[in-house]
């Protein structure tokens, strides 16, 4: 597969930026203005990356505005090397370090706490351009957004920069200093085109270079009519729950040596992977496999087509370009141990004020209201009193209270 190139030497984030003034600086702050060094324009879309030295920390980019100036800000204590690059937007300027530096760290700049340091500026020299177009071979028709890179080595390291093709088919790859380049046209797994090198071949290694000796030059033509490849597709699940698997690595492996030939799919949410732009040979499809072997980043246990979970028992794919072979499925055992299951909480209330013994009263004692509050009072005694009763009966005893 082709070598896939990254063109900036760090991720940067940018934002917009407002007008730029002491002000605005906080403690650790860095600012200044990047124009043309031919007639002094100001440049926007500049990217601006610190990095410390020694690299014990990340500091984001910026970008820099219509006015072509820029400000980091929080900047912790450090020296620091900063690069202005133009790759992100493709301008056709030369990138270079501060102090007008072709090459890492370029002049270092020591920031102190709590200091803003202004002027920190850089004046970037006019690049040449490498342009063509990029076509099916069969039908002729452009190829849209398809990557186009130019790279040379160097004794300072590699030099280049990468492009996206138009609706057209066309691409320009701007802000290129003197080298002898070698063109790459990658389908990185989102085309099922074969890769392709200048002029015509498919190994870097017989590209034919593009030379570019001066500043400002155009070397227009370098032109590709790309060939179909191997597309594979398939889809994984989870074994048991059939469920699919969203964000889990699916390599394509050399057969015969487990070497992973590109940098792993992920799955999307489908659990849909693909391989794309292929050539010719003979493959194994290695599911939540990593790094050539079985450890993974993820909590499925590794496995291959067709279910083995050694290499050794894979079935491989024997593929001829051009083709597409889907149906290329996995299904995958959840190895992460779960957590118990919830246990109910048995919950006990203690009242606050302990509960009262039953009310009683001793032997010829009762209960009585005394003041609102219930007391045990001696019984009144009793005196025999006798009454006639009704006809018929003799005489009764009736208790008194006295």
């Amino acid at each position: 597969m082709a070598r896939v190139r990254v063109a900036t030497l760090a991720l940067c984030l940018f934002g917009a930026l407002g007008a730029v003034a002491p002000a605005l600086a906080s403690a650790g702050a860095i600012w200044g203005t990047v124009t043309a060094e031919n007639g002094g324009a100001p440049i926007a879309g500049v990217e601006v990356c610190p990095t410390p030295q020694p690299y014990t920390f990340e500091a984001a980019c910026v970008e820099t505005n219509a006015s072509g100036a820029y400000q980091l800000n929080g900047l912790p204590e450090a020296s620091y090397s900063l690069r202005f690059s133009g790759d992100r937007n493709n301008l056709p300027y030369v990138n270079e370090f501060y102090g007008n530096k072709e090459s890492f760290p370029g002049d270092l700049i020591q920031l102190g706490g709590d200091v803003a340091l202004s002027g920190i500026d850089a004046q970037l020299s006019d690049g040449s351009t490498i342009a063509g177009t990029v076509t099916d071979a069969g039908s002729a028709g452009p190829v849209a957004n398809f990557l186009v890179c130019a790279f040379a080595p160097t004794a300072l390291g590699e030099v280049g920069r990468c492009d996206r093709t138009e609706p057209s088919g066309s691409y320009a790859i701007n802000g290129l200093p003197p080298e002898d380049y070698k063109v790459e046209f990658l389908s990185e797994d989102e085309f099922n085109y074969l890769p392709q090198y200048y002029d015509g071949v498919d190994t870097l290694a017989a590209a034919t270079p593009v030379s570019i000796v001066a500043a400002k030059e155009v070397k227009a033509g370098i032109d590709a009519a790309l060939l179909p490849g191997v597309e594979i597709t398939g889809t994984l699940t989870e074994v048991g729950s059939g469920k699919p698997l969203a964000g889990v690595d699916v390599s394509l492996l050399k057969a015969g040596t487990e070497k992973s030939l590109g940098f792993p799919a992920k799955t999307d949410s489908a659990g849909r992977y693909a391989f794309r732009g292929r050539p010719t040979g003979t493959y194994v499809v290695g599911f939540s496999h990593t790094l050539g072997g079985s450890f993974n980043g993820d909590c499925y246990s590794a496995q291959y087509y067709k279910g083995s979970v050694s290499f050794s028992g894979a079935t491989p794919l024997t593929v001829t370009a051009p083709s597409v072979i889907p149906g290329i499925d996995g299904q995958v055992v959840d190895i992460c141990p779960k957590p118990p299951d919830p246990q109910p909480v048995k919950v006990t209330f203690i009242p606050t004020d302990p509960p009262r013994p039953p009310f009683k009263c001793k032997k010829n004692q009762r209960k009585k209201w005394v003041k609102g509050k219930q007391r045990c009072v001696k019984k009144p005694r009793k005196h025999g009193k006798t009454h006639h009763g009704k006809k018929g009966q003799g005489p009764q005893a009736v208790a008194t209270e006295r």
